[in-house]
């Protein structure tokens, strides 16, 4: 009896020592929140951090947050960087292993607390002369997610008149857009941007640019939704911006630009190059772009060069590429893309409506316009050139040209239209040939084998 005695007493006592020993490793919750006017450091020792007031960063203080800190936010409330009375830095690097991870404290959930701004006054990133970062605001290695309960709808971070420094950040599950940037000339790279919703008449599903000159590059923007237009990127009144080397597939907009959607009335450059826009999608009707959507005013100009667009689809016009302008000076660039296996119910693979430019060494292959009349590959109004694309294997005609009689014909020579036979290629476009209502096209001298400076043609049947 004594001995089964002493067991049981030893088990209780293991009992208990086990139990102090888990409490020993599972820190308490630290709750923050109100002003930080003086440099503070949350320390991965005294993680979680729970926020139950709005966090304020300002009168010239920096808050540094360790790498595997995890910072919880009450519902509705927000981090913010600058304010009135002073400036505010956020120094928040994680690692690989150990991300920071910015998330609500009361669910799992988009839209259950606010957001993350870098206001007007907080500090800039800056770089060395080979763009290393070397100071200033920046977010890498972190997650920010559930957030977007924002009046305003704007996004889950909130870039103002500033420029921080987005690395490797995952941006996921938010009920308002990811990321909303407006003046300023942040850089965002390797950031995964993924699951957002801009509901609502918002542009924008994953990244809007409503003002600035910000850079996107080497990005994975993928499953966001729009209300309105832009389900991956919207770019709205910009100043000089650079998307270029993203990955922008599977997002959707209710209207125009499934992937990309560009609103452009300054005279800054756009330029939107080396991006995989795949399988984006616009559900109705107004002018559509499923891929890419560029509506440029006054002199503003776009380029889009060695893109990627393939697979996307839309209601309306141009499963791949829509360019409108409401001025003929526009200067849109299209150059050296890949147009493949994109649907739309007319124009399939693209669609120019009274802008000026270049539409050339483009490879344009099984695309398929599936309602409108006539059935197209392109569509032009207009008189870009159209030179040295590689355009065939297209159900419809593959050029109609929108001019009327009497306009200047449409110069569209050297391109290989998948055959060297004359009149196999006047079958392929719709002009005044036949019709006197309409203008004609200029499509000699033709290629008589593919222009193998575009972008190669995939293969059939993969």
């Amino acid at each position: 009896m004594n001995k089964l005695y002493r067991l049981l007493s030893v088990a209780i006592l293991l009992t208990l020592a086990a139990y102090a020993l888990f409490a020993l490793d599972t820190p308490a919750a630290y709750a923050v929140g109100g002003d930080i006017t003086e440099d503070t450091t949350w320390e991965l020792t005294s993680s979680p951090y729970i926020v139950t007031s709005n966090v304020v960063v300002k009168d010239g203080a920096t808050l540094t947050i360790e790498p595997g800190v995890e910072v919880r936010f009450d519902d509705g409330v927000y981090l913010r960087m600058g304010y009135s009375t002073g400036s505010g830095q956020l120094v928040a690097r994680g690692t690989i292993t150990n991300p920071i991870t910015f998330t609500s404290n009361t669910g799992t959930s988009p839209g259950l607390w606010g957001y993350i701004r870098f206001a007007d006054n907080s500090v800039d990133a800056t770089y060395d002369a080979y763009g290393n970062y070397t100071g200033g605001s920046i977010l890498q290695h972190t997650v920010i997610e559930y957030a977007g309960e924002d009046s305003g709808n704007f996004g889950a971070l909130q870039i103002y008149d500033s420029a921080p420094f987005v690395d490797q950040t995952t941006i996921r599950s938010n009920a308002s857009r990811g990321v909303y940037i407006s003046g300023g000339s942040p850089k965002l790279s390797d950031n995964i941007i993924i699951n957002n919703t801009a509901s609502g008449n918002k542009h924008g599903g994953g990244v809007l640019i409503s003002r600035g000159s910000a850079t996107l590059a080497h990005n994975n923007i993928s499953g966001n939704s729009a209300g309105n237009c832009g389900g991956g990127v919207g770019i709205s009144v910009p100043d000089t911006v650079t998307i270029t080397h993203n990955t922008i597939i599977g997002n959707s907009a209710k209207y125009d630009g499934g992937g990309i959607y560009l609103h452009h009335t300054g005279d800054g450059a756009v330029t939107i190059s080396d991006n995989i826009v795949v399988g984006n999608s616009t559900t109705s009707h107004q002018n559509g772009g499923g891929g890419v959507f560029a509506d440029l005013y006054y002199f503003a100009q776009a380029t889009l060069t060695r893109n990627v667009v393939a697979e996307n689809s839309t209601v309306e016009n141009a499963g791949g590429i829509l360019i409108k302008s409401g001025s003929g000076s526009t200067n849109a660039t299209v150059e050296n893309n890949s147009l493949v296996r994109n649907t739309a119910k007319s124009s399939a693979a693209g669609h120019w409506v009274n802008a000026g430019g270049s539409f050339s060494s483009n490879t344009l292959v099984d695309n398929v316009a599936d309602g409108g009349d006539p059935l197209q590959a392109v569509y032009v109004l207009g008189h870009p050139l159209f030179n040295d694309n590689n355009i065939y294997r297209n159900n419809g005609y593959a050029l109609n040209n929108g001019n009327l009689e009497g306009s200047p014909d449409l110069d569209a020579t050297d391109n290989w239209w998948g055959t060297a036979d004359d009149a196999a290629i006047q079958t392929l476009i719709r002009d005044g040939n036949g019709n006197t209502y309409w203008g004609l096209v200029n499509y000699s001298p033709y290629r008589a084998v593919h222009n193998t400076a575009a972008p190669i043609s995939p293969p059939i049947n993969v």
